[in-house]
């Protein structure tokens, strides 16, 4: 099985690099763990389908695959993962905003929220493989024509990457129809690849008020060294479709990526993609 969904939180930090990102400084503290929200599913985005529950049953905190039941270990296989995810991973994302559908009737309000639970649920497992290191996992779920596995060596070294939600989440969301312009704006874009959706995202993603926001390798001490640091806002495009996943469940898979701050594109994005609402 190969996923195609790009971890746009590293997508972002590429395409951020010299607009609005700085890289490399080093910091003394330490990484926090995958928190346990105080209430499950507050944020729409549901459960685990159900051929994890019967599979692995009420895992209440990651933990080795090999402690599992074989059940468990058999399915978790097919994904090669060795750490296996809490039963309430889903709800450790935020809830997604409201989509503003500029699709003109196209996609109802409806479909285009549901989107978005899909986006949403994909930027969780991005997150969940970052910090525990899952590489092979990581690299099913990522492109790898838009980013070549670029913490191989910290996962080799035995440390992990600390990817927060503002690098993962966007704070407001827009959903368009793919255009002509939009289509030869991908092409010509830092990353080179066109799309063939016909849809797609453009989320603003926010650091903080007051505040920046850090991608980070973790040492296997817990030395953090920072990666990339977002430090204003800034619209990104995350073009894909929805594939259902027996185990991940729903998901929004990307076939490219772009952001209205893209240094390198020819041919410049629908202005409407980079106005704010």
């Amino acid at each position: 099985m190969r996923f195609r969904a790009a971890p746009f939180g590293l997508l972002l930090s590429f395409i951020l690099a010299g607009c609005g990102a700085s890289q490399g400084s080093a910091t003394a503290t330490t990484a926090a763990p995958l928190s346990k929200p105080p209430v499950a599913n507050v944020n729409g985005l549901g459960s685990l389908p159900a051929s994890f529950a019967r599979a692995c049953g009420k895992i209440g905190e990651p933990v080795s695959v090999s402690s599992t039941p074989s059940s468990c270990q058999h399915l978790l296989a097919q994904y090669n993962l060795s750490v296996a995810p809490p039963y309430w991973i889903l709800s450790a994302a935020p809830k997604p905003p409201v989509v503003i559908n500029e699709t003109g009737g196209k996609v109802s309000q409806v479909q285009a929220q549901t989107w978005a639970d899909d986006l949403y649920r994909d930027q969780i497992w991005t997150q969940f493989a970052e910090k525990f290191a899952q590489r092979d996992f990581f690299q099913k779920i990522q492109i790898p024509q838009l980013w070549e596995a670029p913490f191989d060596n910290v996962f080799s070294a035995g440390g992990t990457v600390s990817v927060p939600d503002c690098y993962l989440f966007p704070t407001k969301l827009k959903l368009f129809p793919v255009n002509s312009q939009a289509r030869a704006y991908f092409t010509s874009s830092v990353f080179a690849l066109p799309t063939y959706a016909r849809y797609s995202f453009v989320g603003l993603f926010s650091p903080p008020k007051g505040g920046s926001c850090s991608i980070e390798e973790v040492s296997p001490t817990g030395q953090l060294t920072q990666f990339s640091s977002l430090n204003k806002p800034v619209w990104a495009f995350m073009p894909g479709e929805v594939l259902t996943d027996p185990v991940l469940g729903e998901l929004w898979f990307q076939d490219s990526a772009g952001s209205c701050a893209d240094p390198i594109a020819t041919t410049r994005p629908p202005a409407s993609w980079c106005v704010s609402p």
